[in-house]
């Protein structure tokens, strides 16, 4: 089961999309959001993956698309936490270093 949740701050701060479960391609969660992320240009987007305990390649797709349609808005989409499984696709498929954050802290390798 998937879990997302987008909050907006109404003072221009960031929108923060956080992510729980299991994604892959019969998924289309990160898909759906280019749509609730229109808005203002500029925004910084804030993903919290910490609880992400699958992902597959169809994920790391619909993330690289999600980040350019936040970039084609004048936008920055960044990870700001993540689960070990997650950053081990995204170190494999060599995405880790666009989307995640300078000093990221992967969540706990429970």
């Amino acid at each position: 089961m998937t879990e997302t949740t987008v909050r907006r701050d109404v003072d221009g701060g960031p929108v923060r999309v956080t992510l729980a479960g299991e994604f892959d391609v019969a998924d289309a969660t990160l898909t759906d959001l280019d749509e609730e992320l229109a808005g203002p240009r500029g925004v910084r987007v804030e993903v919290d993956a910490a609880d992400v305990t699958f992902a597959d390649s169809s994920f790391v797709r619909s993330l690289l698309r999600l980040r350019q349609h936040v970039l084609d808005r004048d936008g920055e989409l960044v990870v700001v936490a993540m689960s070990w499984q997650l950053e081990r696709v995204l170190h494999l498929t060599g995405v880790a270093d666009l989307v995640a954050e300078g000093a990221l802290q992967p969540a706990c390798h429970a």
